[in-house]
This record gives C-alpha cells, sequence and structure tokens, in this order.
C-alpha cells in the first residue's frame, strides 16, 4: 500500500515537535534547579514543569502507536518520504541524548538538594536535643493536698 501524502513523515515530524518541547521543558528545569533558592515556589515550577513534560510523552506515545498502527497496515513511504522520515528520526535521536543528560543533571541537582535538606533537618533536630539537655520543659505537677489535720 503506497503513500498517503506523507503520513509518516507528519506523525515523525510532530513526534519531533513534541520530544524537542520535551526539550526545552527539561532545560527550563534544570535552569530552575540550578538557580536553588528551595522555596515553595521553586518547587511548584518543577512540579509544573514535571506535568507538561507528562503530556510531551504521551503525545509522543500517541504518535508511536498511529507510527505503528501505519506501519501493521502495510503502509510503505516512498523514497522521498523515507528520506524525510531519516532525517526526522536522527533529530529525535540527538533531541533524546541531550534530554538524557539534562535528566541526569537534574536528577543530581535534586539529590543534592534533598542532602542539604536531611543535613539541616538533622542540624534541627540536634539543636532540639542540645535545648532538652540544658533546658529540660519542666513538667507541670498535678496538684497535691497537703494533709493539715496531723
Amino acid at each position: 500500500m503506497a503513500g498517503r501524502g506523507g503520513a509518516v513523515y507528519k506523525l515523525i515530524h510532530d513526534k519531533t515537535n513534541a520530544v524537542n518541547a520535551i526539550r526545552e521543558l527539561t532545560e527550563t528545569m534544570v535552569s530552575k534547579l540550578e538557580s536553588s533558592g528551595e522555596d515553595d515556589e521553586q518547587l511548584t515550577a518543577v512540579l509544573s514543569i514535571f506535568e507538561q513534560r507528562r503530556s510531551f510523552m504521551d503525545e509522543a506515545d500517541r504518535l508511536d502507536r498511529q507510527l505503528k498502527f501505519l506501519e501493521d497496515s502495510g503502509y510503505a513511504p516512498d523514497e522521498a518520504e523515507q528520506r524525510r522520515i531519516a532525517l526526522e528520526e536522527e533529530t529525535i535521536i540527538a533531541l533524546l541524548k541531550r534530554i538524557q543528560t539534562l535528566d541526569t543533571r537534574a536528577r543530581e541537582l535534586i539529590l543534592a538538594a534533598q542532602e542539604n535538606l536531611m543535613n539541616e533537618l538533622k542540624d534541627v533536630r540536634d539543636g532540639q536535643r542540645s535545648i532538652m539537655a540544658y533546658n529540660p520543659v519542666q513538667e507541670e505537677e498535678e496538684g497535691q493536698q497537703v494533709d493539715t489535720r496531723r
């Protein structure tokens, strides 16, 4: 079954756009993590980026299913379309390699932030123990009745 007007190329091109959007979002996420202020606003922004990335990943998966369907249905791109498809696939591979590098950097930054948070929590707990050792909290005593009849 020969060409349907570049159907495979269109899907591959759309997938390239989705993967490129994932790369851009990942770069933004790494940038936000590197300028770490470790506040709630930054955390919210990073989580929002994760959600946006997830939607583009879902889009890429949907396009892969459509490509698989075309392949299974016997669609065969012509030679010119095949060359354009090969160029798009090379672009996708390059983008995925960049995303993997960025993801590794993001993972390192998140683990470093987690370690810093754990150290700060340990310091707070150590401080609480010191305060308790030198200035214990006075427990309220129950009222005592003094026997004055004796």
